[in-house]
């Protein structure tokens, strides 16, 4: 008898023991890390605890404020409520103005200075997820219009019916479009970079050349022109408010006729 009770004792260790032994505290960090620990007592906004399986009597601590959650070895869970910790998010509004067109004209002779007018505007959604941008280039350099070399050399016109690369000289540009930030699904703030894509029309004004049979004779007109232009973009954030802004625009419809680089700045609210 005294032999079965022994057997029943043996038994009863074998399996309640190391249950005790390695059933933990889950805690949940802010970071993502879970931790597998003994946990003694919470006060204080101080977690003391032991690390799993450490026979070393160490103690060690941590603030509750790098704590999302726990789940207790009784199977019971508690979730920590961080009223003061605000996660830090991007804003939501941005206005830029772009180098390459405002103050460097690298078509044709290279200058620095006032050129034309390139200014940005874009509203991220409350989701992060997209943004709506809109754009407008406007020529306050104009080429003289009478001098056929300057007007040819290097730009974007409109020549017997077809496409030439660039687009200088112009009236103006306005573009409007979506972007999306296939990257970022949310506002909040994970790093100094913010990649977008997306799709815009636009709509310009530029001069057109009709040619007469005399090859040296020709009238100059300005005519309207619209499309669609693909567009990437980086946003590399310096500070909240401001960033630094590298793309480039490239129009599907016509294919390819406008393709511009762009280096700038955006200012953030």
């Amino acid at each position: 008898m005294k032999h079965i009770q022994y057997l029943k004792l043996v038994i009863i260790i074998t399996i309640f023991i190391p249950g005790i032994s390695y059933c933990q505290d889950l805690t949940y960090r802010s970071d993502g890390i879970v931790l597998n620990i003994n946990i003694l007592s919470v006060k204080d906004g101080t977690m003391i605890y032991r690390p799993a399986g450490d026979n070393a009597g160490k103690i060690f601590y941590l603030s509750t404020g790098m704590v999302d959650s726990v789940v207790y070895r009784n199977g019971c869970s508690e979730i920590f409520i961080h009223e003061d910790r605000v996660p830090e998010t991007i804003r939501r509004n941005y206005i830029g103005v772009d180098f390459v067109e405002t103050f460097i004209r690298w078509l044709g002779d290279f200058h620095v200075g006032l050129n034309n007018l390139h200014l940005s505007y874009e509203h991220i959604s409350r989701s992060g997820r997209t943004g709506l941008a809109a754009e407008l280039l406007w020529s306050i350099d104009a080429v003289n219009e009478t001098s056929w070399a300057e007007e040819w050399g290097g730009h974007w016109i409109f020549y017997n019916e077809g496409w030439r690369l660039s687009y200088d000289p112009f009236r103006f540009f306005v573009k409007v479009g979506v972007n999306t930030y296939p990257f970022n699904y949310s506002l909040i703030k994970t790093g100094s970079l913010r990649f977008s894509t997306g799709a815009s029309l636009f709509l310009g004004k530029i001069r057109r050349y009709d040619w007469s049979i005399d090859y040296w004779e020709n009238q100059i007109k300005e005519v309207v022109i619209a499309g669609i232009i693909w567009n990437v973009d980086l946003k590399i954030y310096l500070a909240d408010a401001l960033q630094v802004r590298l793309g480039l625009d490239a129009s599907v419809i016509p294919f390819l006729v406008f393709i511009c680089p762009e280096l700038g700045i955006t200012l953030s609210f």
